[in-house]
């Protein structure tokens, strides 16, 4: 083919810029039916191709739809993006968005010769379209009950066709054959298409969904509950091999934490309070009290509950620590609170500071002043 085939992709904005009535664009980037006892009516802004007499090969729309529901595509080119509209020229764009205009007079522009129609398909040849602007229009009428959405639309262009690679006597007057072709040469396209892209699917990097469980699943991981953000678990899959490696090391507790909540712990194991409790009873009871009297136990600690404000929990946590915490061993999270209390136990530059030295206020009426002091 002498020009390289180009396909261009539209979701999200390109639902929302465009002139809506009962349909919903959310955060799924999809445009949903509301009201399932009315019509719903979608008319898109000009998609410009930068070039006079652009022709067009093929629009494919991907969607959840029930098999029953009644769907319209109407497709129109032109040169000019203006028309002329009770003698003044006028925006095609601003015609389309004007409810003081019916429909039936809108779609009037959809009737002419550089335009297409088509009931229920939502796979078109658009073998007929030349023009540098594109408009869209989707109608769609649905009273199953069942989910319905437009995911995306995908246009391609500029028009090719396999009747290149076919004596010169086939190429004349043949626009049977090459609307009969666009249907063989659409599936071959689409299929060489995933196969130019199966490598991306094996790059940690940019698998997503299906893929990246896929792949997860090859290394023995699974993200139970959907614990982990998508970006955490990409993370956690790309770095395998050396959380495995770590796993019951105080190392991959660490790991597991930082990943989950953006900030390191601190851990604290029984051995090392026995060192510093030694020879000193009540110091050691203090430490049972505060952490743990049970050798086999571990405490991890976080530095505020402020971790959890972008929406995890200390349970979802908990359940990851199962992964990878030491066998036959319990662990103990503690979440500090950032104040002092001064019958606790505070930790100086973590939860507490220490400010200039000033008089201390109870309530509005006392004050503890320089003749009152603390004896530690």
């Amino acid at each position: 083919m002498e020009n390289e085939l180009k396909r261009m992709t539209l979701a999200g904005d390109f639902w929302r810029q465009g002139f809506r009535e009962n349909f919903s664009v959310d955060g799924t980037e999809g445009m949903k039916l509301e009201n399932r006892l009315k019509r719903g009516m979608f008319f898109s802004k000009a998609l410009d191709l930068l070039e006079n007499g652009m022709t067009y090969h093929r629009l494919a729309i991907d969607g959840i739809y029930p098999q029953e529901s009644n769907i319209q595509v109407s497709l129109m080119t032109s040169d000019s993006n203006y028309i002329i509209h009770k003698n003044r020229t006028v925006a095609v764009d601003d015609f389309l968005a004007d409810s003081g205009i019916g429909l039936e007079e809108k779609l009037v522009l959809f009737g002419g010769k550089e335009s297409i129609h088509s009931g229920r398909s939502l796979d078109i040849f658009l073998g007929r379209l030349k023009g540098r602007y594109l408009w869209i229009y989707l109608s769609a009428f649905d009273m199953s009950g069942e989910c319905f959405e437009f995911k995306n639309l995908r246009v391609e262009f500029p028009q090719e066709s396999f009747m290149e690679y076919l004596p010169e006597v086939y190429q004349k007057n043949g626009d049977f054959l090459k609307r009969y072709l666009g249907v063989f040469q659409s599936i071959f396209l689409d299929m060489e298409r995933s196969i130019d892209r199966f490598p991306m699917l094996l790059d940690v990097d940019t698998a997503g969904g299906k893929a990246l469980n896929y792949l997860a699943s090859w290394l023995g991981m699974h993200n139970e509950g959907s614990i982990l953000s998508r970006e955490q678990f990409r993370f956690a899959v790309k770095n395998a091999v050396a959380l495995n490696k770590a796993k019951g090391t105080v190392k991959s507790i660490i790991d597991m934490v930082k990943l989950y909540t953006g900030e390191e712990p601190y851990i604290v194991e029984y051995f090392k309070l026995r060192e510093y409790g030694r020879d000193n009873t009540e110091r050691e009871r203090l430490y049972n009290k505060i952490y743990t009297d049970n050798p086999h136990t571990f405490c991890i600690i976080l530095k505020s509950g402020a971790v959890f404000d972008k929406g995890g929990k200390l349970e979802e946590l908990s359940r990851l620590l199962e992964k990878v915490r030491p066998a036959h061993t319990i662990a103990r999270i503690i979440v500090l609170s950032q104040n002092i209390r001064l019958d606790m136990h505070s930790y100086i530059g973590i939860n507490t500071r220490l400010e200039k030295p000033g008089p201390a206020v109870i309530d509005d009426n006392t004050r503890l002043d320089a003749g009152f002091y603390l004896n530690a």
